[in-house]
């Protein structure tokens, strides 16, 4: 099984957010790649740069998109911790959470909208 796309991780980390801890990423990696049975050529399998694995970039993505629907918080560098509005997300026991989903919240709306009408030059990526 090849890495699945960054909305993949969503659920997971939801669910894994649901316990009302406070954790570490590194922790829900760990986690994670149990749930979604990911190999060890997998989880090496690295972004075309090199720089990253495609595993450990989808993960900062997803938590990074469920914080901007305020989903997740970030309490201190590199955890994360489930809101209200996660628990009320996550118990409507959605199958898969992807950006349609987060798409019902006005920050995470506006978050996104401005992120696909906004071009990007290569100065905000430094």
């Amino acid at each position: 099984m090849a890495v699945p796309d960054f909305q993949s991780f969503f659920k997971p980390i939801l669910d894994v957010a649901a316990d009302n801890g406070e954790h570490s990423v590194k922790d829900a990696r760990t986690i994670i790649k149990s749930v979604m049975d990911l190999s060890e050529e997998d989880l090496r399998d690295m972004l075309p740069s090199g720089t990253q694995s495609k595993f450990d970039n989808r993960i900062a993505w997803a938590i990074s998109y469920l914080v901007q629907a305020n989903v997740l918080e970030r309490p201190k560098r590199a955890f994360f911790k489930i809101t209200d509005r996660g628990r009320e997300l996550h118990n409507k026991k959605h199958a898969r959470i992807d950006v349609a989903i987060l798409k019902a919240y006005p920050e995470f709306l506006e978050f996104h909208t401005s992120k696909v009408t906004t071009p990007v030059t290569p100065i905000e990526h430094q």
